[in-house]
Formats: C-alpha cells, structure tokens, sequence
C-alpha cells in the first residue's frame, strides 16, 4: 500500500509579523483541497484493521535498493522497507558475534492472514541491537533474566528492511527493524510505537558494510539515492488516518506521551518542524464548512513534550460528501551524526474525540 502525497495550501490563523513564526493553529482551504481518490478510504482501513491505526515509514529511505550488507551477508528481497504485522511466536536475545557489539532483540513473528500472501506463512525473524540504556524494559526483558516479553502471543508490527540472511539457510528477516508497535497491554486503545536505531557497528552505517554489485553480475553498481541501512541522524515518519466528518462536527483528538527517550534530534531539523507553535496542534478550515460553525477543528494533536517530534498534517484531500481525509504526520529523527550514537524514542498514543458544537454533542 503506497501513499502520494497531496499539495496542501496551508495558511496561517494569525497575521504575519514582522518575525516570521508559526502560527497558533494551523489552516487549510478546503476549497482548494483535491478530490479523494478511489484508494484513500482503503488505505485508511487498512491502517486502522491491520496496523493499530498508525504506519511507519522511513521518510527519506523507504527503498533500500539492492545492495547486499556483508555481514551475513543479508540481501534485499525486493529492495524496500516493508512493514509485518502478525503474532509474537518467540523472543531471545542473540550476543554471538562480538567484532558487531552485538545485542539483538530477536522476534520470531508469525504474520497475520493478511500479510501470509506476499510474506508468507512462515515465522519471520525480526532483530535490532538496542542502545545500552533501553536493554532494561519489561516488554523486551534482558538476556540472563529468564523473564518472558510481555507481548509473547500478542499482536505487533515491525518496520525496517526486508531482507534474506544468507548465512542462515536464507532465512526471510526485518532486520535492523525500525519500529515495534503494539496495542497498550492494560485493555485500552491506546498504541506504544517504539522507534529504534541499530547500535551494532560494522553492520550496517558505514559504506564498507555494503557489497555495490547490485545485479550481482561482478561489477560494482551505483545509485544516487542510496543511502546505509542505519543513518545518523535516522529520520521516521508516523502517519496516523483521520477524518472529519461536517455532518457530525466531531474531529479526532490524538494525545502522545513520550514514556522513554534517548539521542532524540528531532528539533535540530528545521524540516521536521511543527506546522504550527504550540503542544496543542490544531487543523483548521480555513472558512465555515458548516454553518454555523467558523473555522471548525478537523484534528487536534496534543503533545506531552513537544521537542521530541514534529507534527504536521498531510495527505488531505476532500470526499464528494463533504468528509475531510488526511494523515497526522509524526517526524521524528534519533541519532548525532559526531558521535554516531544510536537514539530512540517511545511513543503513546490515545486517540479520542471533540466536538465543534459542544451544546449539541454533549
């Protein structure tokens, strides 16, 4: 499932200064917005029956190419990042190979019925070398303790490349993976992202890891769009579907909690930036949709600590009956570049609802 992205006309609540800034909300002409296409409700409930509501991709690097990382070596199946949902079958932790600094996290994955097809059937290893501070954790217990991970037999996502270990009977892996995902284990609908940097060395951040025969015919290949399996900083987007609905005057209220975090860079990219300046992010229409009701929230997006991500909003387009599609977009970047010590950061997310009438929807 492939997303394009559509050309948002956004304009600020407030007027200019003389100092540019951001605005208070963030505005958009629906008027100008294009029509959904046939795809967009779709996609949405693909995400929200399959993905607990949120996906995962790395925003500028998606596609991995072919380029084998030597190591294993491990080879690229399709060239892409690709996204696995399914059952936690088994958790260890791996500590073999000491010249990578190895402590990978290795979950077995069962994929769910809709992933079998193009994945297959079988259990898919996921790994990834988490940095030292976030070894100690109940969902991913430390090696020795004998303690079970919290989400043996429960549903998770993993994000990362998909590739084949060629060392180990060719066997089919996201690894390094770039984000675990769950359903909150306390009953609730809330959502824990988990987004992670590969902290091995010599495995998959330098060009020396890569083998660049990509056709493997004896001859180094070039691309200028590549770029290492693990960058510093490593740049990741969360999108999360919502939809307005004018008929109802109710909008989606997404709260994040950030419960841990390490060697977060987001706020030194100035393209991961809010779309507007507040902990409270709010998308406006910018003229009444419904009368009577001037400017109406589409979405609102409520932060604990705001320097950790970007909120942007994205994908917007307009339904022939007046219902307003578009994605939360989540920007966050781990890593520092000087030090090339790896980052991450866990996210919750609580996904309610407000009302634009308040004395008709109480």
């Amino acid at each position: 499932m492939r997303w394009a992205s559509a050309a948002l006309i956004l304009v600020s609540t407030t007027a200019a200064p003389a100092v540019a800034q951001q605005p208070v909300d963030t505005s958009v002409k629906v008027s100008a917005l294009p029509s959904c296409g046939s795809g967009v409700d779709e996609n949405a409930r693909f995400v929200n029956d399959n993905l607990f509501g949120v996906r995962v991709r790395n925003l500028h690097h998606h596609n991995i190419f072919r380029f084998d990382s030597k190591k294993a070596p491990w080879r690229p199946i399709n060239g892409f990042r690709e996204t696995l949902c399914g059952r936690l079958a088994k958790y260890y932790v791996a500590t073999e190979h000491d010249d990578q600094k190895e402590y990978d996290w290795n979950l077995d994955v069962t994929p769910s019925a809709v992933f079998a097809p193009s994945m297959g059937a079988d259990n898919i290893e996921c790994e990834v070398t988490p940095a030292v501070p976030l070894r100690t954790n109940d969902f991913f217990p430390p090696k020795g303790t004998g303690r079970p991970s919290l989400l043996l037999h429960r549903n998770i996502c993993v994000y990362g490349p998909w590739v084949r270990d060629l060392g180990n009977d060719d066997q089919r892996e996201i690894h390094p993976a770039e984000a675990i995902w769950w359903r909150d284990l306390s009953g609730g609908s809330a959502v824990d992202v988990l987004l992670i940097q590969d902290a091995a060395i010599h495995r998959f951040t330098e060009l020396a890891d890569y083998d660049f025969d990509e056709d493997h015919d004896g001859q180094p290949d070039s691309n200028p769009r590549w770029a290492p399996w693990v960058q510093y900083p490593h740049v990741e987007e969360i999108a999360i579907p919502f939809r307005y609905d004018p008929a109802t005057a109710r909008y989606p209220v997404i709260s994040i909690e950030t419960p841990r975090a390490r060697q977060v860079v987001t706020h030194l990219l100035s393209e991961l930036a809010d779309s507007d300046d507040s902990s409270n992010h709010r998308l406006r229409a910018a003229a009444a949709i419904a009368a009577p009701i001037s400017q109406p929230i589409l979405v609102e997006v409520r932060e604990n600590v705001t320097q950790h991500t970007g909120i942007q909003f994205g994908d917007l387009c307009r339904a022939a009956n007046g219902v307003i599609n578009g994605n939360v977009r989540v920007l966050v970047a781990l890593g520092r570049p000087n030090t090339r010590d790896a980052g991450y950061l866990l996210l919750r997310f609580r996904t309610s609802s407000g009302s634009n009438n308040p004395v008709l929807h109480q």
